[in-house]
């Protein structure tokens, strides 16, 4: 199971960390060392500070690998794996994929079992679909060029680009979305991105469109860009609040024709920085045409 290059892909929420957790703790049984997954704070500092102390011990080598202060994004940590979430990258992940990929041959191997074998880590991406395509071409050119010794597994919402997809074995999961419920039993009454499209696609339905609405839609970009809502996330959430509602069937269909033509909303795409603000009004003006009385 280590060998091989995995891709959990379902719904958000549906428990894709849980059973990618559960696999790891399975390749820890299989390789004879205990698991415990540590915290830890990645930047690209880290890295170089790594390669110079690359002929530290392998215990020394892992303190290093947590450094107590400085900027970076939280990554986990254990004996057989490295973990990373690209949502926390913040649209910096071909830097931080860099800085790590750059990491292999200091310290990402680990010996395990009597005969002191040293094997690869496991590197593990999760909200993969959020990956910039930098970072895909990156991850195929590590995978082209490690054949063999480099181990990914991923989670994802959507399908992979052409150019990783035959890197991965798919395992699908299946379920409805635990983590807001979660989240919800919690903290008690707030509003999820689900429940608060849902309001926006009823509410825009019953409007008519007029010059006005620009501001109301230029205030609904900004206030879904300031909360760290990405491209292919918003072109779900409106697709699913679509499907769901009760508008007009003509409505429906110019709202779904809407999102269809819009760019780069796939995994492993990406909007450059100067087009982001322009895609999204433009994204919000058509649908708002499409749904408007």
């Amino acid at each position: 199971m280590d060998e091989l290059n995995l891709l959990w892909i379902g719904q958000r929420g549906a428990g894709k960390r849980v059973q990618i957790h559960k696999a790891l703790e399975h390749v820890a049984q299989t390789r004879g060392v205990s698991f415990a997954i540590r915290k830890g704070l990645w930047s690209t500092e880290t890295n170089k500070q790594a390669q110079r102390e690359s002929e530290l011990t392998a215990a020394q080598e892992d303190e290093t690998e947590t450094p107590q202060g400085g900027d970076g994004i939280p990554y986990e940590l254990s004996q057989v794996h490295l973990g990373f979430d690209i949502a926390r990258m913040s649209m910096q992940d071909k830097n931080y994929i860099n800085s790590l990929l750059g990491r292999l041959g200091y310290g990402s191997e680990v010996i395990v079992g009597k005969k002191k074998q040293s094997v690869k880590r496991i590197i593990v991406f999760y909200h993969a679909h959020l990956l910039s395509h930098d970072s895909v071409l990156q991850l195929q050119m590590a995978l082209e060029q490690y054949e063999g010794s480099l181990v990914i597994w991923c989670s994802s919402e959507l399908s992979f680009p052409y150019e990783l997809v035959d890197w991965f074995v798919e395992i699908p999961i299946q379920g409805r979305d635990y983590t807001t419920q979660k989240l919800l039993s919690t903290y008690g009454q707030m509003v999820d991105w689900g429940s608060y499209f849902d309001t926006m696609i009823s509410e825009w339905s019953k409007k008519p469109m007029t010059l006005e609405r620009v501001k109301e839609v230029r205030d609904w970009v900004y206030f879904c860009l300031q909360r760290n809502l990405r491209w292919q996330e918003v072109i779900q959430y409106i697709l699913e609040s679509l499907l769901q509602s009760k508008i007009e069937a003509n409505k429906l269909e110019a709202a779904v024709n809407c999102l269809s033509n819009q760019a780069s909303s796939g995994g492993g795409k990406t909007l450059g920085s100067y087009r982001i603000p322009i895609a999204w009004e433009r994204l919000g003006l058509q649908l708002a045409i499409a749904l408007a009385s």
